[in-house]
């Protein structure tokens, strides 16, 4: 919450935090009102008073869960902020870099205010007035961490020429991008590789000469075991969807409405608009409402996975590694189709945080892409293209979480949206898949 604040009524207040606690533990999707009224001590009317209405209220519980995940940042980059004050070489600040990536990507706290972060990111995309609301706020985070590197800047310890607001949007968003590794339960929480990715792509733009960064043993740590934060059930994914046209006809009508106006407006009356049946058919194929909204969530994240991995295979050349590189970076940044995706992806990965069935729909969908990008980067290592020391699926989840991780440049209208971020991410790739004879 904001350290100064003005006073709000006791029931409103009351409201609020147990909507907040019941967003947190249930998701968007299992949100009910009825049980906030009940646990608040409240009334529909106290509600509706203080609020609005639902979304008013689910609008403003999400604007203080935002509020918390920015806090929490802010909190654990005061000790890096300290340290950043006593670097004298850029060594030195290079091994501090390392280190807060470290602490990013392994300390538990973090992690959970970084998934909701893109938990409430995700409900904003279909919620303008919401989008409004945490886009200035998380350029107040970038706006911390900028005042410590460009203290550093000043200095004459990192590059002079980095354009630091670009840099921390990139580097935030690379890391927000984790989610996708965390979520699948093939991957280990503590993967080594993922800390070398993306300990080898932050630190190459800050160093001074643009020369290729060799590796450094002082930038090994072993990372603890850690708890994984998200596990999808043993369930299989969403019920099998029946290929009747009438269920396809209420799949392809929930989606369009999630879509253009988001989870709150799908309302059975709606979804069945031209479809020529009634709400039965709706419980005979997919059980009830939220059944529904998982068969069509998971529509939307596998459309677009399937497409997106054609696109690869029918791109990439072995022979040419690093150019297939540059050219997948600049369809991510710059196709519109591609932003619709990433942006449609996630909006479903928020959703699908607190649906069991719809995030292993999501893994599975996810992997389609990983394991195929993973033959690339295989095949390559093979050729002498890519360091060896790196695995290829979980370099693979890096690189797709970086691209991932943009909509946190995207949401930004003042920032550079395409040059800025494609030249750090060229760089930041570079400098993963570069092999130690390519350093010298």
């Amino acid at each position: 919450m904001d350290p100064v604040q003005e006073e709000i009524h006791p029931t409103k207040q009351a409201i609020l935090q147990v909507a907040i606690q019941e967003l947190n533990e249930q998701g968007q999707g299992g949100f009910r009102i009825s049980h906030v009224i009940e646990q608040s001590n409240s009334s529909f009317s106290s509600l509706y008073h203080h609020f609005g209405s639902r979304e008013g209220l689910l609008r403003e519980a999400n604007t203080e869960r935002f509020v918390w995940s920015a806090e929490a940042n802010h909190k654990n980059l005061a000790p890096f902020a300290e340290a950043a004050l006593q670097c004298t070489t850029t060594e030195e600040v290079l091994d501090l870099g390392a280190m807060l990536i470290l602490q990013i990507a392994h300390h538990p706290f973090v992690r959970q205010s970084s998934r909701q972060r893109i938990e409430v990111l995700g409900f904003a995309l279909t919620d303008p007035e919401l989008l409004d609301i945490v886009t200035p706020r998380e350029k107040e985070s970038f706006d911390f961490l900028s005042s410590i590197i460009s203290g550093l800047q000043r200095r004459g310890l990192i590059r002079q020429d980095l354009n630091i607001e670009s840099y921390v949007a990139w580097l935030t968003g690379m890391h927000a991008g984790r989610l996708l590794m965390e979520i699948d339960p093939t991957f280990s929480p503590a993967a080594s590789t993922w800390d070398k990715c993306a300990i080898l792509a932050t630190l190459q733009p800050l160093t001074l000469d643009h020369e290729p960064l060799e590796w450094s043993p002082s930038w090994e740590s072993p990372a603890p075991e850690l708890p994984r934060l998200f596990v999808p059930s043993p369930a299989e994914g969403p019920r099998k969807v029946s290929d009747h046209p009438t269920a396809k006809a209420l799949i392809e009508n929930t989606i369009e409405i999630l879509e253009t106006e988001g989870e709150e407006a799908v309302r059975l009356p709606r979804v069945l608009e031209g479809t020529g049946t009634s709400v039965t058919s709706i419980y005979h194929f997919f059980g009830n409402r939220e059944g529904l909204l998982v068969a069509a969530n998971a529509a939307r994240f596998m459309q677009r996975s399937h497409q997106v991995a054609f696109d690869l295979t029918a791109t990439v050349t072995p022979n040419d590694f690093p150019a297939f590189l540059k050219l997948n970076l600049a369809v991510n940044s710059q196709n519109e189709e591609f932003v619709k995706w990433r942006w449609n992806r996630v909006e479903v990965l928020g959703a699908g945080l607190h649906r069991p069935e719809l995030l292993t729909a999501i893994v599975a969908s996810q992997r389609e892409i990983i394991d195929q990008f993973a033959v690339v980067i295989r095949d390559a290592q093979q050729q002498g293209f890519v360091r060896e020391d790196i695995d290829p699926a979980v370099s693979s989840i890096w690189y797709q979480g970086m691209t991932f991780g943009r909509i946190l440049t995207e949401i930004q209208p003042e920032l550079n949206q395409n040059e800025e971020w494609l030249d750090l991410a060229i760089e930041g790739t570079e400098a993963v898949i570069r092999t130690p004879d390519q350093t010298t």
